[in-house]
């Protein structure tokens, strides 16, 4: 146990994207597999309030899991760290300041990938290809965008806003040093982050206004 798993929550910033792939699009493919989605339909005609309600839900859950992960990393660290909240861990920040960081980093990822997921099921259809697609994306897709930015480097302004290179808001926030990895600073990889959910919310809600029931 060590001042750095605290920051990190002891994997919390891996495992809840993963969780919220899953639930991101169980959440919706259920409805049109039980075909409960006539309901929703038949006591609101607006799809757009259906698919906002249910995408307010599912991250309201990620949300949840965060706060339990953030309790259990407090009562964990009481127990077997002994290193004190203020005292200066990197880049001359405290522990404290650096776990908020990385809070604020699931929260903003898991909006990223929960609209993600959303979009993908309405597209896909199929739920494992959108899990499979959606662990792909966690596991490989930094090192991808990495790779890409390495092998073209006189691409690197264009190809630093590419939907992999969000992924590194978890680490960023807590260590502003990945910025040389991502060519993003903080404030454009949160921004990155909120616009491709816009994005996908768009093309989700598209998506899901023309799927035939």
């Amino acid at each position: 146990m060590n001042p750095t798993q605290v920051t990190f929550e002891f994997g919390a910033v891996q495992w809840i994207p993963i969780i919220m792939i899953a639930i991101g699009s169980i959440f919706l493919d259920m409805e049109y597999q039980n075909r409960t989605i006539l309901i929703l339909l038949y006591k609101n005609t607006k799809r757009w309030q259906i698919y906002w309600a249910k995408l307010t839900v599912v991250w309201l859950y990620s949300f949840v899991l965060t706060l339990i992960a953030t309790l259990f990393t407090v009562i964990l660290k009481s127990l077997l760290v002994k290193t004190p909240w203020t005292a200066l861990i990197s880049n001359h920040q405290t522990q404290l300041f650096l776990l908020t960081g990385n809070i604020i980093g699931i929260l903003i990822y898991s909006l990223f990938i929960i609209t993600l997921s959303f979009m993908l099921i309405m597209l896909l259809k199929i739920n494992a290809a959108v899990i499979g697609v959606g662990l792909a994306l966690g596991f490989l897709g930094a090192g991808v965008s990495v790779a890409l930015m390495r092998a073209f480097t006189s691409l690197i302004p264009i190809l630093r806003w590419n939907p992999l290179n969000m992924i590194f808001v978890t680490q960023q926030l807590t260590n502003p040093s990945y910025a040389t990895v991502s060519h993003l600073n903080s404030l454009e990889i949160i921004g990155g982050n909120l616009i491709y959910a816009i994005i996908f919310v768009i093309l989700g809600y598209h998506l899901f206004k023309k799927r035939r029931i």
